[in-house]
């Protein structure tokens, strides 16, 4: 059985004018169809003098033999026919194009389903780095399954993705047709003729959800949600439409991110497993802490020289500006209304309490120098206001979340990593520790995390052991006994207490900060320091009621030496996961806390300490 001559018996359904410049499309479903390739098929034969056939043979060849999935129509062959004219065979779909079945996926659940399946084709060919190019609603076939016909539920529709004529590799060199797609459908860098990528395929995308979810296509507008059109789509469904349509390609998600977050989605956001903030923000530039050959997601601003400490009440003076009160603006609360519900209720998960209630703001911080390096003489200031309610889970904790007009948080109201008072962060004031006990011959050192309980706060459990999710520092049960203001070194106290030392009761000439810092860009700022404990044996410790300790730090502690604390911190640092990926992040307050005991135990022997820290 051989082709048909001049397709004699091929019933045609989109038949343009045969001359050079048409490109002719029929389905040959005659009998010679059937026994020639056991089905259907779909036939595209372009014009004698197609100069870039060559092109598409080649590319549709590979697509052929590598690029196979059930949600991708398949390319059966590619050949010429036999007066010349070059050809390519495919799969034929019998079903519906999307744009004519648009309002069938308008619901969430039924767009999640369908969208989650023309991901998993294109995954196939960016596996392959091939970007399709035009994608957009005539381009995607449903049609019915035995799924769907036993369910009659829409999202059991089966999809293919089809027509891949413009499909080209990113590493192909660029040429006229670069620009090729449905302009409804380009992103920006393709209408602009600039340098395509496999993001392209993700901005069309997001095209195609927000019009399924909006029932209506993207105009010139500023607010890219698409619930301002459909009542029934979430913020969690909303932050995936906007993580497609972020203007600059590397912004975007991965098409690996989407369809992860597309198979994590819940309608109701709470029993999601994750929140999808998938797009890729470029975060400013910062100092990361050098500790040898290691860095740290750590910026110190104050103190931390291996000289200076700060004792309060000399050494730390605290402006009250508790008037200050920091509020929520509408737009946040708008943008992380489902993200507080799905992080109340992923504590739930964890049985950890969600409180959110006003916390101790930093608001500006500074330092008094004094003449020469008298310890204990160099006062740190501070001027603390208030947060308003849910604000740290709206800022701090969501600086990657995306407001309706595609920016993150951070973006708008983050600033840099030294600004507070014109930052529109929380920035909630917080303590991170190390423990020094010294009651043995040899001293041992331990490591903590920054405060993480819910701390003097009688509707919990002191033996509930979570952590909590809204921050540090409470402005009732953290007052000065004098001055009835809210005073850092009394949140250490108790957090140290809380945290650490159990039913020990620490008196504030055993605890010293060192200084303050900030973990990364825009988390939280803290005060770090020690807690050395003068009579107190290693093995007391370990066997004082504890509440929370960090699960990453050894609790048996160690002996406090360079090169034992060194060999923890490299330990600490050097972890990684299966696929090789350094996982110590989380840890760096941690370490930052081990290094710094370490420093202001032997100021003398630094270069020794960071020459034993390297790779």
């Amino acid at each position: 059985m051989t082709f048909p001559e001049h397709l004699a018996d091929v019933v045609q359904i989109d038949t343009q004018e045969l001359s050079t410049k048409s490109l002719f499309t029929a389905i040959w479903r005659g009998e010679n169809s059937i026994a020639l390739y056991g089905s259907k098929v779909f036939i595209k034969v372009f014009p004698h003098e197609s100069t870039w056939f060559e092109r598409i043979k080649a590319r549709s060849e590979f697509l052929r033999k590598n690029c196979v999935h059930n949600n991708l129509a398949r390319i059966i062959e590619v050949r010429t026919t036999l007066d010349g004219r070059p050809m390519i065979v495919s799969e034929f779909v019998d079903g519906s194009n999307l744009r004519t079945r648009l309002e069938d996926f308008r619901s969430p659940r039924n767009a999640v389903s369908l969208f989650a399946k023309i991901c998993r084709g294109i995954s196939v060919l960016h596996s392959f780095a091939v970007m399709h190019r035009d994608l957009k609603p005539e381009n995607i076939m449903v049609f019915e399954n035995e799924e769907f016909r036993s369910t009659k539920n829409f999202k059991d529709m089966a999809v293919k993705v089809c027509d891949f004529d413009t499909a080209r590799s990113v590493s192909a060199p660029r040429f006229q047709s670069s620009q090729m797609g449905t302009p409804r459908y380009m992103a920006p860098e393709q209408i602009q003729g600039k340098p395509l990528s496999l993001a392209t395929d993700i901005y069309a995308i997001g095209l195609m959800l927000y019009e399924v979810l909006a029932g209506r296509t993207l105009r010139s507008e500023t607010d890219l949600r698409p619930s301002r059109f459909n009542r029934a789509v979430r913020g969690n469904l909303d932050q995936i439409v906007l993580s497609c349509l972020q203007i600059e390609p590397r912004r975007r998600c991965s098409i690996s991110q989407l369809l992860t977050a597309l198979e994590e989605f819940s309608y109701d956001c709470i029993s999601s497993k994750s929140y999808p903030l998938i797009a890729s923000i470029p975060q400013k530039k910062y100092p990361l802490f050098p500790v040898g050959e290691f860095s740290l997601d750590v910026v110190p601003l104050i103190g931390g020289d291996a000289v200076h400490r700060y004792v309060y009440p000399h050494g730390i003076k605290v402006e009250d500006d508790t008037e200050n009160v920091q509020e929520v603006p509408n737009e946040l609360l708008d943008a992380t209304e489902d993200w507080l519900r799905w992080r109340e209720a992923d504590a739930n998960r964890r049985t950890a309490p969600f409180e959110n209630r006003r916390q101790p703001r930093v608001v500006n911080v500074g330092a008094g120098l004094t003449e020469g390096r008298e310890e204990r003489l160099y006062p740190l200031k501070l001027r603390l206001g208030v947060t308003d309610y849910f604000n740290t889970q709206c800022t701090n904790f969501a600086i990657n979340l995306l407001l309706p007009n595609g920016q993150s948080i951070g973006e708008v109201y983050g600033g840099d990593h030294n600004e507070f008072e014109s930052s529109g962060l929380a920035n909630p004031l917080a303590t991170n520790f190390s423990v020094v006990t010294c009651g043995d011959p040899q001293k041992y050192i331990f490591a903590t995390q920054r405060g993480k309980m819910v701390g003097g706060n009688p509707e919990f459990d002191p033996w509930n052991r979570v952590p909590a999710i809204s921050g540090t520092g409470h402005p009732l049960y953290d007052q000065d006994p004098e001055t009835k203001v809210f005073c850092p070194f009394q949140a250490g106290l108790r957090e140290a207490t809380e945290e650490n030392l159990g039913d020990y009761a620490l008196s504030p000439e055993e605890i010293v900060f060192f200084g303050f810092a900030r973990t990364g860009l825009m988390m939280f700022p803290f005060l770090f320091g020690e807690i050395r404990l003068q009579n107190m044996t290693a093995s007391q410790f370990r066997s004082e009621r504890i509440i929370h300790r960090n699960d990453v730090f050894d609790k048996e502690g160690r002996p406090f030496t360079i090169e034992d604390v060194t060999e923890w911190i490299r330990e600490l640092y050097l972890r990684f996961d299966k696929d090789g990926k350094n996982i110590s992040r989380p840890s760096h307050t941690g370490i930052f806390s081990l290094y710094q005991s370490l420093i202001y135990e032997y100021p003398e022997q630094i270069p020794y300490i960071n020459s034993r820290l390297k790779v």
